[in-house]
């Protein structure tokens, strides 16, 4: 990502990489001496072309890993609103979420209670189904990391499909 021109930087909705939770939380440098990162970068486009991947598809790839850093900076807190006993999270800034439901192409608003409740179906009998406010302890662990892992893999069948 270090290797992209300002333009594709500015479309992919990045900033600076030090920026970005996931990538500032063991103190090491985003930044490797000697590494050129833009001609790593057209290598590793051309790569990706070698292997098949179509123009389009490779923005998918760039649009997942956009995605996932602005998702490193969401921050929850206890939404004493509707908690009511419980733990419910609520997102303390929804600027990274909207941004990664762009790159995404997920509406926002689904994102966002995609990562803050769970739904619970009842399969047997007549009953509604239930929605339950997160704990901001779920939220920032498992639900978190399902809710990316899903976004990934839904985006990489899609991808995987139009390659074969």
């Amino acid at each position: 990502m270090c290797g992209l021109d300002p333009t594709q930087r500015a479309a992919q909705q990045l900033t600076a990489l030090g920026d970005y939770s996931m990538l500032n939380q063991i103190g090491a440098s985003v930044v490797v001496d000697g590494v050129d990162d833009g001609a790593e970068w057209v290598e590793t486009r051309g790569a990706l072309e070698q292997l098949g991947f179509a123009p389009a598809e490779q923005k998918q790839v760039l649009d997942i890993a956009s995605a996932l850093l602005n998702l490193s900076n969401a921050r929850f807190l206890l939404d004493d609103a509707v908690a009511h006993g419980n733990d419910a999270a609520r997102l303390v800034d929804a600027t990274p979420v909207s941004v990664a439901s762009e790159l995404l192409g997920i509406e926002r608003v689904f994102f966002v209670g995609a990562m803050t409740t769970f739904k619970v179906r009842r399969h047997r009998g007549h009953g509604a189904d239930y929605i339950t406010q997160l704990s901001v302890l779920t939220v920032h662990t498992t639900h978190t990391i399902h809710t990316i892992h899903t976004t990934y893999t839904t985006h990489t069948t899609h991808s995987t499909h139009s390659i074969h």
